[in-house]
């Protein structure tokens, strides 16, 4: 019979605090992590914390956790109503304006191949094909975003974009 915890001392500033001063971590034996709450959030900020999420996601492992997560029901269905939200349309459109402001020549060289698409210059993404056989969700542009490569592109599907653009660490 498991005894009802009510109390615990946080390992990191050596403090007897509530229960729910801990996070919870279902890979604990007490089903809390073992720092409290406020130990926890000072060194996910310090430079030393961040290093280490830094780290975490971009290996395999973490990249792996994060798709699983994204990919589960209830996440898709959460994040598609806020994307639909007004809250998520603001953040969205936010986003966006601060990318175009970031990387002008990016945005100059979609504005340009969606007007080639538009006007029937360039087939619709919808009709062509990744090389690696996938139906292609995006342009890519392989020599770069300068005036005279505007058009220097590629169809890719979201998988073989991705690979292009996240760099691969080195086992």
């Amino acid at each position: 019979m498991s005894e009802i915890i009510v109390a615990k001392t946080c390992t990191k500033c050596k403090t007897s605090k509530a229960i729910d001063a801990f996070p919870r971590d279902n890979g604990n034996a007490t089903g809390y992590h073992s720092h409290c709450k406020k130990c926890k959030y000072s060194y996910e900020q310090s430079e030393a914390g961040k290093l280490t999420t830094r780290r975490y996601l971009t290996s395999n492992k973490g990249r792996v956790s994060i798709r699983k997560r994204r990919t589960q029901p209830n996440n898709i269905e959460s994040r598609k109503r806020y994307l639909h939200s007004e809250k998520g349309q603001a953040m969205s459109n936010k986003i966006q304006a601060r990318r175009s402001l970031q990387h002008p020549e990016q945005r100059l060289a979609r504005v340009k191949v969606n007007t080639a698409v538009h006007i029937g210059r360039l087939p619709r993404i919808t009709t062509l094909f990744c090389f690696c056989s996938k139906p292609a969700q995006n342009y890519h542009h392989y020599l770069g975003y300068a005036t005279e490569h505007h058009f220097d592109i590629v169809p890719l599907c979201i998988s073989c974009h991705k690979d292009v653009h996240i760099p691969k660490l080195n086992p």
